[in-house]
């Protein structure tokens, strides 16, 4: 990995705001288990350029793994905006949610119904999201109980 990290370091001299290098050396850093070094090159990279979907999928990718919700939430959030029909990140956005805001993760999964989706999983998710917040009966409902 060193020896990528170096390769792309001389192409950041002659290129120092080339996206592209900077995405690649995030992603050695975090593939060589250096995830904190990943994520100061895709914060430094969307300093520049807020809607770089490379570098948002990236952090995306190492909070999920990392288990940071807070920070994950907000980088999907920012992932469905400019990708409003990526359905892995809208089903890890529910998914994170209803860990921890179980009416917001209805209302996702419920979006997600309303555009023809009708995956077993979500109705497993959203019925345990109901049973949170107490609403049994349309727990009950999406768990066919």
């Amino acid at each position: 990995y060193e020896d990528s990290i170096k390769d792309i370091e001389t192409a950041l001299k002659i290129e120092p705001n080339n996206y592209l290098l900077l995405h690649n050396k995030a992603l050695i850093y975090y593939n060589s288990k250096r995830p904190n070094e990943a994520i100061n090159i895709c914060k430094n990279i969307l300093e520049r350029a807020p809607n770089n979907i490379d570098a948002l999928k990236l952090l995306l990718s190492i909070y999920t793994k990392q288990e940071k919700t807070n920070e994950l939430i907000d980088v999907a959030s920012r992932v469905i905006k400019l990708e409003p029909n990526n359905m892995e990140c809208r089903t890890l956005l529910a998914v994170t949610n209803s860990l921890i805001e179980p009416k917001e993760s209805i209302k996702q999964i419920s979006s997600l119904f309303d555009e023809g989706n009708s995956n077993p999983y979500f109705y497993l998710l959203r019925g345990f999201a109901y049973f949170d917040i107490k609403e049994y009966r349309n727990a009950i409902s999406d768990l066919n109980i």
